[in-house]
């Protein structure tokens, strides 16, 4: 599976179905996969495709299946569920809810619970996500994503707020 856009959409999505089988409960395969190279590869799936999936129907279906993957993999692994954090996945998840289908909306809800479990620095990250989402624009009377980059979750990591002061993640 690669990222670009040379691989064609149905490929993908053969792709990331199959990686999301081979991975269900089986924290081996789960490790294998992203020792070779699988969760950034997901990630970036997942961050391409959630930018397209108001124009795409074929983006949204990729999203379920990456969002679903993504759950699949995390699902009892602590180390994956890191390594998924890192990759930048929590994002295009947690902005699933405002552009995904509905079924992409439940694989990103499942996602994101997997993602939590027995993980503090996920959870900040996941809240912070959410949270953002619903954060005001006070000066465009309009909703902003200010899902910061850079936040992890932790205390020492900051994010702008709406008023442009900074406060710490959630």
């Amino acid at each position: 599976m690669h990222a670009d856009s040379g691989s064609s959409s149905k490929a993908k999505e053969n792709s990331v179905s199959a990686i999301s089988k081979l991975a269900y409960k089986s924290e081996s395969i789960q490790s294998a996969i992203a020792s070779a190279g699988g969760i950034p590869l997901l990630a970036s799936v997942l961050i391409a495709s959630t930018a397209n999936v108001k124009e795409m129907s074929q983006a949204a279906q990729l999203c379920s299946l990456t969002a679903n993957a993504v759950s699949q993999l995390a699902e009892g692994n602590l180390a994956n569920k890191v390594s998924i954090a890192e990759a930048g996945a929590i994002p295009p998840l947690a902005a699933l809810f405002e552009s995904g289908t509905e079924v992409a909306k439940a694989e990103a809800a499942a996602s994101l619970a997997a993602l939590v479990v027995h993980n503090s620095a996920n959870q900040g990250a996941v809240a912070h996500a959410l949270v953002s989402m619903l954060r005001y624009d006070l000066e465009g009377g309009r909703l902003t994503p200010l899902i910061a980059s850079d936040c992890t979750g932790s205390p020492e990591h900051i994010a702008p707020d709406c008023t442009g002061v900074h406060t710490e993640c959630i």
